[in-house]
Formats: C-alpha cells, sequence, structure tokens
C-alpha cells in the first residue's frame, strides 16, 4: 500500500527548425509498449549504422571531442521502436561511445542539415532499457539553432546516440560531436550504508533534505515496482522502529525519479525487505513497512531511477510511526499541528471502539464502531482536513467544535470509497479555539488496512471576498465561453448576510464578487458551472449597496441572458445559501456581441488546443524560437504543473496530464524573458 500525503489533494511537429523530444518521452510505462516494427533480415538499403546492435562503440577521452558524421536517408525502424511520448514511432540511425570512467557529458547537434527531431537522451542498450537524461531542461541552442545536451555523471560504460529520420521532416546528413570531462562533485556523506543519515521517527513527517550530486552506486538496482533502474547515486538513511509499523516518505525534486529500497540486518549483511519505484519525476515516493521489531535498526536507500545524475538532485525524506493500537480511541483524541500547507500524520483504527452512533454525512449513515480522534487548535479562520486510509478503508471524515461529549459537526465528508482521499472544508473557525476531528470506516467490517494518513491545514480567504474587492473579469466573445472562465472558490469567505432577491436564508451565505463593464451590449450571457460546490447562486446588481438585482438565478445549469445598460459597471455575486449547502470551486464567464478581447492590443504567440481537454493538450508557439516556462494554476491557485520548454518558431509541445487533473478550470501561464502570457483552460 502506498500512503500519499493526503492534500486538497509531444506531439512533435517537424518545421525549417528542428523539435526536440524531451526524454519524457521515453517515460517508463511507455516503454511496456513495444511497437510491432520489421524485422532486421528485411530491412535491406538502410544506412550502415541502421540497425542499433550493430553499432561498434567509439572510445571517448575526457577533454577529448569526438566527431560522428553519417547521413539518417533511408532509416528504417528499429525493434524495440524509438517513440515520443504520443507513441510516434521515429526510424534512426545511431551513433556510440564507450567510457572508462564517471564524465559529464555534452552532446552537440551543432552543423547537422537534416530537420526533425532530436532526441534529448542517450540509451546505454539497444532495448531502450538503460536511459541518460539530459539535465539542461531548456536546453542550449547552436547558432544554428540546432540543440546541445548536457548530461551529467554519466557512469563508465558504453551510450548509444540516437539520430531520428522524423517522417514528418526532412533527413540527410549530420554531424554530432560528443565531449566528456571527468566527474567532480563533492562526496556524499551518507553515500554508503556505513554512512548513512540516522533519522528520527516521528508521528508526523519533519522531513531530513539531502543532494544526492556526487553520490555513487553501493548495490546494483533492485526491481521496483516492476522495473529496474540504475543505483548509480544511491544514498543511505537507517532508524530505529518504535513500532510494529512505519511509514517512509521520499520527496523528490522536481527532476528527480526516486526509487525506494528497505533493508533489515546491518551494513555488513543487508536483507531487502521490498522496494517503491510507482511515482515519476517530482512524485511522492513511500510506503508501509510491516513487521518491524521494535528497537532493531533498520536502512533504506535512495536513488534516481535513470542512468547518471538527475536534473535536480535534492530529496526530502522522513520516517514516520504508526502506532500498533490506536492511541486515541476517545475525544479529545492526539494532537494534530494545523500548518499552511499539508503536512500528514498516520494513526490507526486497529482496536478502536465506537464513542457516539454514526451522523448522516453526505446522505449516507455509516457504522462508527472503529471512531478514533484528533484535536488542533486553529491557526486561521478556513481550514481543510483531508484523510486517507488503506486499501480497504472507506473513510467517513468529521470536524467538530464545542467540547467532547457535546461537540456539533461544522462540515463532514464522506464522498470517496476504499483507499481514496477525504475533505472536510470549513470557513469560519475562531483562531485560538479547539477543534475536533473525528474519523472512522463506514463498514462495519474492520479494514485489512486500518492505517491512515491526516492532515489539517489553513486556507486565505479569498481575495474578492468583499464586494469593495471585487475581481474585474472580461466580457468574452460567445465562442470563447466557457473556455475563458473565471475560476473561483467560495469555500472559505466569510459568512455574509443580505437576502439576494431570489433568495433567503437562516444561516448565512459564503460569497465572493466580480465586476465587468457591459461595454456596448444591452445583453449579456452569463455562463456559470459548479464544480464542487453543495448549493450555489449568481446575482447580476449594479451596486454594493443597490435594493434590487438585474438578474438573480438559484443554481443555475446553463448560460442565462441578463439585460444591462451600455458600459455601465455592474457586480457579480457567486454565493452559497449556508442553510442548504456549502461553497466550493466554480467557473464563471460573461459574454457579450462586444466583448473586451476585440479591443484588446496584445496578441499572444501562443495557442492552446484543444480547450476543452481532458487534460492533454498542445502549445503551440507561432512567435520567434524562444525559451518558455510554463505554470498550470488550480483554482486555488496551487500550482499543478511546471516546466521548462524550448519551443522554436512554429513549435509544439504536448502537455500530458489525462488523468491527473481533477475537471475544472485551470489558469495557464507562459513566462519567457519579460512577457508572460495567460489564458484559461478547461478540462473536462
Amino acid at each position: 500500500m502506498k500512503l500519499h500525503s493526503a492534500c486538497v489533494a509531444l506531439l512533435l511537429a517537424a518545421t525549417t527548425t528542428t523539435a526536440i523530444a524531451q526524454v519524457s518521452a521515453i517515460k517508463r510505462p511507455a516503454r511496456t509498449n513495444t511497437a510491432v516494427v520489421p524485422s532486421s533480415t528485411n530491412r535491406g538499403g538502410g544506412p550502415a549504422n541502421d540497425d542499433c546492435a550493430s553499432v561498434v562503440p567509439e572510445a571517448l577521452a575526457p577533454g577529448v571531442p569526438l566527431i560522428f558524421t553519417g547521413d539518417n536517408t533511408g532509416a528504417t525502424l528499429d525493434d524495440p521502436a524509438l517513440t515520443d511520448p504520443n507513441q510516434v514511432e521515429y526510424p534512426a540511425v545511431w551513433e556510440s561511445f564507450s567510457t572508462t570512467t564517471c564524465m559529464d557529458i555534452t552532446v552537440s547537434f551543432c552543423g547537422s542539415l537534416f530537420v526533425g527531431v532530436e532526441f534529448s537522451s542517450l540509451f546505454a542498450d539497444c532495448d531502450l532499457a538503460g536511459i541518460v537524461r539530459a539535465v539542461d531542461g531548456d536546453n542550449t541552442l547552436c547558432p544554428d539553432e540546432r540543440f546541445t545536451f548536457t548530461f551529467r555523471r554519466v557512469p563508465a560504460g558504453n551510450y548509444l546516440i540516437p539520430i531520428a529520420a522524423d517522417p514528418d521532416g526532412t533527413p540527410g546528413e549530420y554531424t554530432v560531436t560528443v565531449i566528456g570531462a571527468a566527474c567532480t562533485d563533492p562526496a556524499v556523506a551518507s553515500d554508503e550504508c556505513d554512512g548513512n543519515d540516522l533519522l528520527t521517527v516521528g508521528t508526523g513527517c519533519v522531513a531530513t533534505t539531502v543532494d544526492v550530486a556526487g553520490a555513487t552506486e553501493s548495490i546494483p538496482a533492485a526491481v521496483c515496482s516492476g522495473f529496474t533502474g540504475t543505483a548509480d547515486e544511491d544514498v543511505w538513511f537507517s532508524f530505529v522502529a518504535n513500532s510494529t509499523i512505519t511509514v517512509i516518505n521520499v520527496q523528490p525534486s522536481a527532476g528527480f525519479d526516486a526509487a525506494l529500497e528497505v533493508f533489515e540486518g546491518d551494513c555488513n549483511g543487508l536483507t531487502s525487505l521490498g522496494c517503491l519505484d510507482a511515482g515519476l519525476d517530482g512524485e511522492l515516493e513511500g510506503g508501509q513497512v510491516s513487521g518491524l521489531t521494535v528497537g532493531n535498526t533498520y536502512y533504506f536507500r535512495v536513488y534516481d531511477y535513470y542512468i547518471g545524475m538527475p536534473a535536480t538532485t535534492e530529496i526530502d525524506v522522513c520516517v514516520v510511526e504508526i502506532p500498533d493500537v490506536t492511541p486515541n480511541n476517545d475525544c479529545p483524541g492526539t494532537s494534530l499541528v494545523m500548518g499552511e500547507t499539508c503536512v500528514s500524520s498516520f494513526g490507526t483504527v486497529a482496536g478502536a471502539t465506537q464513542s457516539i452512533p454514526a451522523a448522516a454525512c453526505a446522505g449516507n449513515t455509516g457504522v462508527a464502531d472503529d471512531d478514533v480522534w484528533h484535536s488542533f487548535v486553529a491557526t486561521a479562520t478556513n481550514v481543510v482536513v483531508a484523510a486517507q486510509g488503506g486499501a480497504d478503508f472507506d473513510m467517513v471524515l468529521e470536524l467538530r467544535s464545542g467540547t467532547c461529549g457535546t461537540s456539533t459537526i461544522l462540515a463532514c465528508a464522506d464522498a470517496t470509497l476504499d483507499g481514496e482521499v477525504e475533505q472536510a472544508v470549513f470557513g469560519g473557525l475562531t483562531v485560538g479555539n479547539t477543534y475536533y476531528i473525528r474519523l472512522y470506516s463506514y463498514t462495519d467490517v474492520e479494514p485489512t488496512e486500518p492505517t491512515y494518513s491526516i492532515c489539517v491545514f489553513g486556507v486565505a480567504s479569498p481575495a474578492n471576498d468583499e464586494c469593495a474587492d471585487a475581481e474585474t473579469i472580461e466580457v468574452n466573445e460567445p465562442v470563447e465561453c466557457p473556455a475563458a472562465s473565471v475560476i473561483g472558490n467560495n469555500a472559505f469567505a466569510a459568512v455574509s448576510t443580505g437576502d439576494p432577491s431570489c433568495d433567503e436564508s437562516t444561516d448565512g451565505y459564503s460569497d465572493v464578487w466580480y465586476t465587468f463593464n457591459s461595454l456596448g451590449n444591452s445583453v449579456v450571457t452569463v455562463n456559470y458551472e459548479s464544480f464542487s460546490q453543495s448549493d450555489w447562486g449568481v446575482v447580476v446588481t449594479e451596486s454594493c449597496t443597490a435594493g434590487v438585482d438585474v438578474a438573480c438565478e438559484i443554481a443555475p445549469t446553463a448560460p442565462f441572458d441578463v439585460d444591462v445598460e451600455p458600459n455601465t459597471d455592474y457586480l457579480v455575486r457567486v454565493y452559497s445559501n449556508l442553510q442548504f449547502g456549502s461553497g466550493g470551486e466554480f467557473a464563471l464567464c460573461v459574454s457579450g456581441v462586444i466583448s473586451t478581447g476585440v479591443a484588446s492590443a496584445t496578441v499572444s504567440p501562443w495557442s492552446v488546443f484543444p480547450n476543452p481537454n481532458d487534460g492533454r493538450f498542445q502549445v503551440v508557439n507561432s512567435g520567434s524560437a524562444m525559451n518558455a516556462y510554463v505554470e498550470l494554476f488550480d483554482a486555488t491557485g496551487r500550482v499543478v504543473l511546471n516546466e521548462r520548454v524550448n519551443m522554436p518558431q512554429g513549435g509544439m509541445h504536448t502537455f500530458e496530464q489525462a488523468g491527473r487533473l481533477a475537471p475544472g478550470t485551470y489558469a495557464l501561464r507562459i513566462t519567457s524573458g519579460d512577457n508572460r502570457y495567460d489564458q484559461r483552460l478547461m478540462v473536462r
């Protein structure tokens, strides 16, 4: 089982210049899909170095350039085929070099005449299993706009360079220059098992940061989650078990694909207990280790999956104790710290008994025969409580106020099933007061994996919480809605009074405000979509103190028209009636025949398609060649994607986020030098 830190959880176009296939082209899931291609016996007429297996490596000495020249005209597919992230197959010819010591290596395509794809990776074998990735994320352009790639701390061995004959490009002559320099990184103290970092086991994750630059291989890589990487920069840690169950979490930096292997014994006689490699670059790698002996010392090592030094070299690690039997069976339970971000603590419902009967939550009433408790002191008015149980743990989560025995439910969550994250959100805590959390499994059958992770953190109130601070939005062309929607969240807005003309409440409202100018329109259309609100309404009014609303709609599910005066400022109030439900994420788009966009003088060189999409989308650069930094923000302003790309004129880059992004509206930001371009992105 993998326990996450629960959080409120290249389509390549050939042009007159080169396009680049990032190493993400060779992600591990893609390698399991071997294409059916012609066998080598049927590949007559190709270049002499067409067949990967027939290429003889040339020796590379430190500081001495090695220059390869040739022509990739007539290249045919290898088996397995060289592929990009979209599984497009590329015929290629191959060059190879060998090293006898660790080197930092640059590979330059300067002077090549072929037009097409340059793969920013080296391979250690013709099965394409051993991969070395370039560490210069924005790459280096030659004067002729070809690419130069840098590979750090590449261990001794034989390496292959593919020169792809892009089916959509023009094959031709190439020049590839390889230069190596002896590795000079300083030694790492925890490079070997006997120099490990001894970690303190805590009740929550307190991270230790380590830089692996300069680390070397101790023992070969193990088979981890079905994959065998390379352990050429493994670093070591140890801990003393305080309980029979422990969670080890490794959070790698953005360009680090972590593998984690755990051992028992001692450094002179280690026995592997298992290995995990379920995540990719920058993704949390961690898991639960069971059957430990209290008081014994255990070891684990962490390394990057790929050959050579990763693009980023820091990792954060922590070891967290999970009690064998619940120590928080009754209220107030164990205390948690309300932070600014999700920092997980761990617990178990094993041995827990019912404190009070289960209450209805999200229309369902479970069985609270194994409820456990936590408490925390509020440090902010808005809170998110997020928790995740084991694979067969269907969690119910309650946030309560008052005192033990007479507490009342402020918010509850029972929206997911076994092993999934539950989130209870609430705006309106009193700073300094103590609040309580109760959680339990929904059924009366004890989970076989009774452990869970939990965190509590505060969220700032929205900037447009008050009418006087209304956020300005544009009037878009009708065809631009809903793709051009502004995204918002009123879950953490302060409770307000003042009934809209079409609604009334005994408990008040959570509302946020927007403002727009009608321009020359006499009618505008309001497009509204609720994502996580359980109650919602939309009001269009002329001022904060207006007695009569221009329009008022309860729970609109389709666009609605609003009569307006031309060239007049209006306010939009998005609210949730707390008597009937709560706030959450939404998308709002206002359109008219005369739009703000028509008068805009700023033309972005970037275009995005498709939009809306399922999380997989392309950006195209119609302007001059540039290096750009791409960021994607969710409704709360959290960065969910960041990547540096090099885009030639007319170049296209694909972002593969299908299945990783929740439905909703996102803000896509592309920064190049002093220029910044923003666009709304809708995920269905």
